[in-house]
């Protein structure tokens, strides 16, 4: 066995245990981690919380916070057609093994995860916006980040390695809107506050 099946391997092994850690009543609680709609109410505070830093920037901070999660969402996406790694729940050797919840299988292909880079992309962005941060905001970003992307292997629908690859790329693309908005908030004479 080489390298790369030795990590894919592992990748299921540990997917199967995660996927496997479920209970009656965690099913529809993961269910809702996983629905961007259920976080409304924390996208609503952070806005509030740019806009008492930033004021009128606080308009162009929430356009560029837009652009991230597009872009963060379309490269995922792009990559699912490139890689064509199937989902656990397609995944014809082992898919009718696999943990689903309301038998909620996505789509055909999963690397990388968009939860995950959305999420983490978002938790970056807003981290390196509000400084300096709570240890309890900080907290709050980081759970909100996890849950999202715990939840995805729970629902059955993403290899760990999706996961982490989306967290990754998410972490990586909201360091670089960030700068982008930085150099656009300059540029436009709106006061940045880092």
């Amino acid at each position: 066995m080489g390298a790369f099946d030795a990590i894919v391997e592992i990748d299921h092994q540990l997917f199967f245990y995660l996927n496997g850690l479920h209970k009656p009543w965690m099913d529809g609680v993961m269910e809702t981690f996983s629905n961007k709609l259920f976080w409304i109410p924390l996208y609503a505070w952070v806005y509030y919380l740019i806009y008492k830093k930033y004021n009128k920037g606080a308009f162009v901070i929430l356009l560029c916070a837009i652009g991230l999660i597009f872009f963060s969402d379309q490269t995922a996406n792009v990559f699912k057609v490139l890689v064509q790694r199937y989902r656990p729940t397609h995944n014809p050797s082992f898919g009718h093994l696999v943990h689903t919840v309301n038998d909620y299988k996505g789509g055909t292909y999963g690397f990388f995860s968009s939860h995950a880079s959305n999420a983490f992309a978002l938790m970056m962005f807003v981290l390196l916006l509000i400084k300096p941060t709570t240890a309890k905001f900080k907290l709050i970003l980081i759970s909100y980040a996890c849950l999202t992307s715990y939840s995805r292997i729970y629902l059955g629908v993403h290899y760990p390695a999706d996961i982490i690859v989306g967290a990754v790329c998410g972490i990586g693309l909201g360091f670089l809107f960030y700068n982008f908005t930085k150099v656009l908030l300059e540029k436009w004479n709106i006061k940045f506050q880092s």
